[in-house]
């Protein structure tokens, strides 16, 4: 016996829910790269006497998958190494961070199968570590002793990504710092992303 009310049979109740699905997955990433730069826009009011008079909006860039802006930037430096053969399937992304650049290119080689050696170094928050981790990459630390005559440990860490990059087959090493490809990120992105935020008032952000 049909135990379906008349006026929701098996067959509607099935298609009622692959048109739901289809509706869903217009707001469903595939995975955590296709989610960035998909951030809320929020006005500012009462922060300061400026936004009262003008009107400010501020991009939530905290609100993407990792939580920072430079995520945007760690996908766009491997689909372009990709393309220039410079990152091939099975290959191992290497990268000198203490924070959110790292974490990005965690994220991104957890979806895309890529070995992430994140380069740090005494100084780098336990947080960052536990994100770097939870996303696979593997963590190679530079002792305090290596710092320079300023105590930064920049130079350091990026002397041994150099190392490493050369010593691992199909490494491949972004260098963030000197990368002519990681401002051209926001291009891409950010750009995009408020000009089709704003459609229509385009002349009012110039």
């Amino acid at each position: 016996m049909n135990s379906f009310p008349k006026t929701l049979s098996s067959e509607n109740f099935s298609s009622s829910q692959y048109n739901n699905r289809k509706r869903y997955n217009l707001f469903v990433s595939a995975n955590v790269t296709q989610a960035l730069g998909n951030v809320p826009i929020v006005q500012l009011g009462n922060i300061s006497r400026v936004c009262i008079e003008s009107e400010c909006l501020l991009k939530l860039e905290s609100c993407n998958p990792g939580g920072s802006i430079k995520e945007k930037n760690a996908v766009y430096l491997v689909k372009r190494a990709e393309e220039e053969g410079l990152l091939v399937p099975g290959g191992t992304i290497i990268e000198s961070s203490s924070g959110n650049f790292g974490v990005g290119l965690a994220m991104v080689g957890a979806v895309r199968g890529y070995r992430v050696i994140i380069v740090v170094d005494a100084k780098t928050a336990p947080p960052f570590r536990r994100m770097l981790k939870a996303y696979g990459a593997e963590l190679v630390d530079v002792p305090l002793h290596e710092a320079d005559e300023s105590g930064s440990m920049q130079k350091a860490r990026m002397k041994r990504a150099h190392e490493l990059t050369a010593t691992i087959p199909n490494a491949w090493y972004p260098c963030q710092h000197l990368n002519p490809w990681n401002t051209e990120a926001h291009s891409y992105y950010t750009a995009r992303e408020i000009e089709a935020h704003f459609a229509g008032i385009s002349e009012r952000l110039r």
